[in-house]
């Protein structure tokens, strides 16, 4: 019948309604987790970290894409930076300008482990630079890489960049460096100025398997991650990395209280049970209290 809706949007938009009125509470429960947690200010280890070292905006949007080169979550990303530190110098800015980052490549480097990183790692440097630099250059001068991506295009370099160096993970490294350089709060430094409403969330298995514990209807040939942040009610599409590190935080902190509101939320859910507010906050209810551990 014309004007029909096809089957698939009518369930999903039953799906929707439903969501939205059974996990109200809980909704407003991460909110408040995500807030707490952006204030605290105490965020994982991350190598776009290397631009805290640099005072000057220019010098900050240069050293980020040393981060992109950098192996993540290995324990030696400290290390990294640091050597990254030594290679650019006290101006970043400079030895990209002066094209110094040519030397990483050259054959007696690139058969010399740089300190933290892994045998190959200078050359694919180089080779991320080199790609920046063209970019970069117009009408025989250097531009800033905020003038090349003001507008975008900035996945497609980070795509460009993990073919040509088999960099692993790009896109959620790339999609964090973005939070650092479009975006004000939490790890956000405003670099490129804050444009927070088009910045979309890092995304990888362990955040996927969060939005589907708390959205499990998730599927991403239905959903769009910007949906779903829209469903959660989140103030910002990013705020679902933000979440995801937050709860990770609280089930260190009380695990047990943690994994036994997992299992109600998971009944509720599954039974279609709509309980009263009473039932979720408060010293009645199954919400966790909102307490980090403590790192002092």
């Amino acid at each position: 019948m014309k004007g029909t809706e096809p089957k698939s949007i009518i369930k999903k938009s039953v799906r929707e309604r439903f969501y939205l009125e059974f996990s109200a509470y809980h909704c407003e429960w991460m909110r408040e987790l995500v807030r707490q947690y952006k204030e605290r200010g105490i965020f994982p280890i991350y190598p776009t970290q290397i631009i805290e070292y640099y005072p000057e905006k220019a010098d900050k949007d240069i050293a980020v894409f040393a981060a992109l080169c950098m192996t993540w979550n290995n324990e030696t990303e400290i290390q990294q930076i640091a050597t990254m530190r030594k290679i650019l110098g006290t101006h970043p800015f400079e030895w990209f300008r002066n094209r110094e980052f040519v030397t990483l490549s050259t054959e007696s480097i690139r058969k010399t482990a740089i300190e933290g990183f892994s045998v190959d790692a200078g050359w694919k440097i180089a080779r991320c630079y080199d790609m920046l630099y063209t970019l970069c250059k117009r009408d025989g001068k250097i531009v800033l890489p905020s003038q090349v991506f003001l507008r975008g295009k900035f996945d497609t370099f980070c795509d460009d960049v993990a073919q040509a160096c088999n960099i692993k993970e790009i896109s959620f490294k790339g999609s964090v460096a973005e939070l650092v350089l479009r975006t004000s709060d939490g790890i956000g430094r405003s670099v490129w100025g804050n444009i927070s409403r088009g910045v979309k969330s890092p995304f990888k298995r362990a955040i996927e398997n969060f939005v589907a514990q708390w959205f499990p209807y998730w599927n991403p040939r239905v959903w769009s991650l910007r949906e779903v942040a829209a469903l959660m009610r989140m103030e910002h599409n990013y705020d679902i990395f933000y979440a995801w590190l937050a709860y990770n935080d609280l089930l260190e902190a009380n695990y047990d209280a943690c994994k036994h509101y997992e299992e109600i939320y998971k009944t509720w859910f599954e039974n279609a049970d709509l309980r009263p507010r009473y039932a979720w906050c408060g010293s009645r209810g199954v919400l966790p209290e909102i307490k980090f551990k403590n790192y002092e």
